[in-house]
């Protein structure tokens, strides 16, 4: 069984349109692993933006 994941990416101003990408999986095992690693990915680049953003 495949699973398909659809990440959508949107602009913090409104010049610049939003994107949308599709991932196919293999298997559920193969989906959690991508969840996780784009979760990461995204907690850390929020916490990198707070931080810039106190430093200001």
């Amino acid at each position: 069984v495949q699973y398909v994941l659809k990440l959508e990416s949107s602009p913090q101003s409104t010049c610049w349109p939003g994107q949308t990408l599709y991932l196919m999986t293999s298997g559920f095992s193969e989906k959690q692993r991508w969840v996780a690693v784009l979760e990461a990915i995204v907690a850390s680049s929020r916490g990198a933006r707070e931080k810039a953003e106190a430093d200001a």
